[in-house]
């Protein structure tokens, strides 16, 4: 156990296979590591209490082992609000691990790509904090898989000149969100029931291009308001937002290729349609 005011990795770092136990139990107050590059458990960064960290430059291949310890100790440690974050700037890394949004107050993504946003291996468990701050600006995520952000409770989730691949089905269920902007993001595919069950106070949706929404995508979404202005959809297909609840839903200065059978049919929305 260590007890650091500053920690700095820099020049050419390799992390082919690090200790899980490396900084285990320890506080460190600010971590800046640049040029790393290599094969990562998350426990590295998880294993510690950081305040501030940065990493830049990089390259990383995370793995995550013995899950269901690192969630029950993140639990613990997710019921007191926090004011810790964690910055990446020009990384690439295969996966984001939603034990990190659990641990961090605060994740930003700049100049950055993801291969994928994992899976959350306990779709049931609420342990995510209200405080949260995620921010991805100027990245590329190629996919959000099934139940990765299941029961995030978060106050803001802001993506700004991104592109996001495939938004799988279920991929937010259950989400506690109060704010939602995307702004000049490209979103290829959105699938059914990505928000189910999902309650988000404001979703914002600015200069937007959107490849396929798809059949029920907002099904059993709970959004008070809701705004798209400014953007592009493809295919907006039949029944997208069956069974959602959106209080005001207002579209201006927007585009849609493809209308397909009655997208709002079945659905509780409140719509102001603007040229």
């Amino acid at each position: 156990m260590y007890s650091i005011g500053h920690l700095f990795m820099g020049g050419d770092v390799r992390i082919n296979s690090s200790g899980r136990s490396l900084f285990a139990s320890s506080s460190i107050e600010e971590m800046l590591i640049e040029g790393l590059n290599g094969q990562v458990d998350t426990a590295f960064l998880l294993g510690s209490d950081v305040r501030f960290a940065i990493i830049r430059d990089s390259t990383l291949h995370c793995e995550v082992r013995d899950g269901g310890n690192a969630a029950s100790s993140q639990k613990t440690k997710s019921t007191a609000k926090r004011q810790n974050s964690l910055s990446f700037h020009n990384v690439s890394m295969n996966v984001l691990v939603p034990d990190m949004l659990a641990h961090f107050a605060e994740l930003t993504f700049f100049n950055s790509s993801i291969r994928n946003v994992q899976r959350c291996q306990r779709p049931s468990v609420n342990y995510l904090r209200n405080d949260l701050i995620l921010k991805f600006v100027n990245t590329t995520v190629e996919a959000v898989e099934s139940y990765a952000f299941s029961n995030i409770s978060a106050h803001i989730l802001n993506l700004t000149s991104c592109v996001i691949g495939k938004m799988n089905r279920f991929a937010a269920a259950g989400a506690l969100l109060d704010r939602i902007h995307i702004i000049n993001t490209d979103v290829q595919t959105i699938e059914e029931q990505l928000l189910a069950e999902a309650r988000i106070k404001s979703f914002e949706v600015i200069g937007g291009r959107v490849g396929h929404i798809f059949p029920q995508a907002f099904m059993g979404a709970h959004v008070d308001e809701m705004m798209i202005a400014s953007s592009h959809i493809n295919v907006l297909d039949k029944y997208a937002f069956m069974g959602s609840r959106i209080h005001s839903l207002r579209i201006s200065k927007t585009n849609v290729n493809n209308v397909r059978h009655r997208p709002f049919e079945h659905s509780q929305v409140r719509t102001s349609m603007q040229p």
